[in-house]
């Protein structure tokens, strides 16, 4: 149950940043808002990179 309830506290708190940011665009702070959205997705990115090992590979060279 605990871990259920873990769940279900996450995607709470997920709707309410995403409520968050389209409140914020609806109101017009559209630059801001597009700014959050794509620095949380770039960090999102990156930290997966890093645990994936790949952050700095440089790829075929």
């Amino acid at each position: 149950m605990s871990r259920l309830c873990q769940l279900l506290g996450f995607m709470v708190s997920i709707l309410g940043v995403l409520g968050v940011l389209g409140s914020l665009y609806l109101f017009g702070l559209k630059a801001v808002t597009t700014s959050l959205v794509r620095d949380m997705i770039g960090l999102v990115a990156c930290s997966g990179l890093k645990q994936d090992g790949l952050w700095g590979h440089r790829g075929h060279e």
